[in-house]
């Protein structure tokens, strides 16, 4: 978890604001990450 700078409501928050197309394809891996964690 050190490597999260943000919680994850934060960063779906970051993601409205910054997905045009392409943060959505980054969204999948950090779903797989947080889904280990």
């Amino acid at each position: 978890m050190s490597k999260c700078r943000f919680t994850w409501l934060e960063y779906t928050a970051w993601v409205e604001l910054k997905s045009k197309g392409r943060f959505e394809k980054r969204v999948p891996k950090v779903l797989a990450i947080q889904g280990e964690n």
